[in-house]
């Protein structure tokens, strides 16, 4: 975690009378990391409202200014090892991006951004999804996630009671590796469903040009720049803004009849953004 300047480990674990639980070091070093348990709740479960999900596994990664994590979360239907030695079939676990400012509170999604086909439904992805531990790649506009899934083998049935037949049985058969893509910080955004607007809170602006990240294939983004006084500065009001019209881009220009925003000095200012489906 470079903005913490700590290296944060985590592992899945096991506890008599707790069962699935987190284990954690965090260390100024990589060397000196010392496991330990947790204080508070040691069960790994997602949220109080979903008994039956658990964290299964946790990655994080800089992005940007947070970290990017994503939780593997394990849904505990139909069943868990038990059920699914029976069948042959992984379990269902899907992957839930989350963020944090602290390095510390991560809250994930509530739907699944990477979710398993199913079961039953014999694709290479029917369960048991994992993230790497980098999480994704930036590719110029777009971010890649390579993860795995099983399939599993609903032929192969449990022959014994040991958890060593686990192995045999099926349900961590036919692994592979996919992978998801996702527009560059795409992870949320304001959504206009109509006409909609947005004014930032005060920027130390110091820049010469204004890039937005924006999803308008089928509407139109615009933009001013508000002074102290909340009026559009001259040659820098909505009027003045040639609208990005079917444009689908990470970083795409808005540019003003003004000219270059440098002209603007260092001042705080505020954008307001006029939004179009």
């Amino acid at each position: 975690d470079p903005f913490r300047v700590e290296w944060v480990f985590a592992l899945r674990d096991y506890r008599d009378g707790i069962g699935r639980a987190a284990r954690r070091a965090v260390s100024p070093t990589f060397a000196d990391a010392k496991w330990n348990w947790p204080d508070g709740a040691e069960k790994w479960l997602v949220a109080t409202n979903r008994p039956n999900w658990q964290l299964y596994n946790f990655d994080a990664v800089p992005y940007e200014s947070l970290m990017l994590g994503v939780m593997e979360v394990l849904y505990n239907t139909p069943g868990d090892n038990g059920d699914c030695s029976k069948v042959g079939l992984p379990k269902q676990t899907a992957l839930h991006f989350c963020f944090s400012r602290d390095g510390r509170t991560y809250v994930p999604r509530d739907e699944a951004d990477i979710a398993p086909s199913g079961w039953g439904s014999g694709k290479w992805d029917t369960g048991y999804l994992s993230a790497v531990s980098g999480i994704c790649a930036v590719d110029d506009e777009r971010l890649t996630f390579y993860y795995s899934g099983l399939r599993g083998d609903g032929t192969r049935r449990k022959t014994g009671k040991t958890p060593a037949e686990w192995t045999k049985n099926g349900m961590y058969l036919n692994g592979a590796i996919g992978v998801a893509t996702l527009r560059r910080a795409g992870f949320s955004g304001m959504v206009a469903d109509g006409d909609g607007e947005l004014t930032t809170k005060p920027l130390a602006f110091t820049g010469g040009h204004l890039f937005v990240n924006a999803d308008c294939l089928f509407g139109t983004v615009r933009a001013e720049i508000l002074g102290s006084d909340g009026m559009p500065v001259p040659g820098f009001a909505a009027d003045d803004c040639t609208a990005l019209v079917r444009c689908p881009a990470a970083k795409a220009e808005l540019v003003f009849r003004g000219g270059d925003l440098a002209k603007l000095g260092k001042r705080d200012v505020r954008i307001r953004f006029l939004l179009r489906n």
